[in-house]
């Protein structure tokens, strides 16, 4: 069985989320899965420092513990700002598509745990045209605490299109672990 692992995080991240993913993709490889993890380039938490990871206009594919790794050149934002934080959520899940439109075979199912919204958005489009299974990881309560950074002025115009978006993703999904 052929499976994709997006991740918003990975390894060598300590985020819990990253930790979490690494086990479980490396616990599905040791079932004689072969699994592919696609993330961004690490960038949390803000200072580290990430040289030998950065991948710069094209993926850095390594494999570690069994599983293959791949490096998108996406856009990273440590910081916990609104806009930087949607622009990163675009830009992983372009770099998602593009990768998976250039590969030979497609998978047999993709596991996302990948930033609200765009790039869940991107990956359940991708993932519906070609028929392939999506199992969606949910950790935090989106998007409601994504609009929270908002001043509340501009929060009514943000919160019906990015509920209709979380709705429609969910909906994508052949199933949702919490």
């Amino acid at each position: 069985m052929r499976i994709l692992f997006v991740s918003a995080v990975y390894p060598p991240e300590p985020v819990v989320s990253a930790q979490n993913g690494r086990e479980l993709a490396k616990h599905l490889a040791q079932t004689g899965a072969c699994v592919t993890v696609l993330c961004p380039s690490p960038s949390r938490p803000i200072g580290a420092d990430y040289a030998g990871f950065r991948a710069n206009r094209v993926p850095i594919v390594s494999r570690e513990d069994g599983v293959e790794v791949v490096r998108l050149p996406s856009f990273t934002s440590p910081r916990s700002r609104f806009f930087p934080r949607m622009r990163e959520s675009w830009s992983f899940g372009r770099h998602v598509c593009r990768y998976l439109r250039a590969q030979p075979s497609q998978p047999d199912v993709v596991y996302m745990n990948a930033w609200p919204l765009f790039s869940q958005a991107f990956v359940a489009r991708d993932c519906q045209a070609r028929t392939v299974p999506l199992l969606m990881q949910v950790m935090d309560v989106y998007p409601e605490s994504l609009l929270e950074k908002l001043p509340s002025s501009l929060r009514w115009a943000y919160q019906g299109p990015h509920l209709h978006i979380d709705r429609w993703i969910v909906s994508a999904s052949a199933r949702e672990v919490v």
